[in-house]
């Protein structure tokens, strides 16, 4: 794929997930109301920062030092990428490597943070967040 098709995969789907959201009830519109939205919006928002700077990184050099590692050699470190070894100076190597371990750390507090928002918001709602504007008892249950 192209880097135009893997930007527009991307955003295609974010848009999904923040339309997933706003049917869910998670969000009640684009711009946030109530704080835990703003919470939960910064966190998306860093979350897709994140994941745009790691993979600009990677395109720009071919690939990224972590996990894989590397080896240096007469003052080059050689990373593997499909088969073939990419050069890096040791500061690239060094600031690919921690770019790569906060991208996981990131990735990992955001996806966390994300869930027990989800998490507080169900166990707070009297219908398990499917639809906050409608009570569950005035959903036209005819039975009884």
């Amino acid at each position: 794929m192209t880097i135009a098709a893997n930007f527009i995969a991307f955003f295609a789907i974010v848009a999904l997930n923040i339309w997933l959201m706003w049917r869910r009830g998670e969000i009640t519109g684009l711009a946030p109301e109530t704080p835990r939205e703003r919470r939960r919006l910064v966190w998306v928002v860093i979350g897709a920062a994140n994941f745009l700077l790691f993979v600009l990184h990677a395109f720009a050099k071919g690939t990224c030092a972590f996990p894989s590692g590397g080896r240096l050699v007469d003052g080059t470190y050689l990373v593997p990428s499909h088969g073939r070894l990419i050069p890096f100076s040791p500061l690239e190597y060094a600031l690919s490597y921690a770019h790569g371990v906060v991208f996981v750390v990131v990735t990992v507090a955001c996806m966390i943070a994300i869930a027990r928002l989800r998490k507080q918001e169900n166990h707070k709602s009297p219908n398990n967040g499917l639809n906050p504007t409608v009570d569950p008892r005035e959903r036209g249950s005819t039975s009884g």
